[in-house]
């Protein structure tokens, strides 16, 4: 978890699920 996609990943899936979890 530390790559600049896995961070686009969390932005997308709080946008577009609205629940933030630790993948």
């Amino acid at each position: 978890m530390l790559s600049q996609a896995t961070n686009n990943f969390s932005n997308a899936n709080f946008l577009g699920s609205g629940s933030f979890c630790s993948v």
